[in-house]
């Protein structure tokens, strides 16, 4: 991998809700893994679903192998 894949942002998982989105980046801020959250186009805590996809958990490339594994995520993307 060059290092400027290892920079690049990706999606690491889509959530209806942005709520569950938060949830999941405070558990990877919590293990060292910079990430955001990204497409909440309503309050945080709102419990309708978002449509085309909702909030967005994106990570570094580098880290996302670890984070799919913290968040027990499929890593077959």
């Amino acid at each position: 991998m060059k290092d400027s894949d290892s920079n690049r942002l990706i999606c690491l998982n889509e959530y209806p809700v942005a709520a569950d989105a938060y949830i999941d980046k405070s558990v990877l801020n919590d293990n060292g893994i910079p990430c955001e959250v990204v497409g909440v186009l309503s309050s945080l805590y709102s419990p309708i679903p978002y449509p085309a996809g909702g909030a967005r958990l994106m990570v570094f490339d580098r880290d996302a192998e670890r984070a799919a594994q913290l968040l027990n995520l499929s890593t077959d993307r």
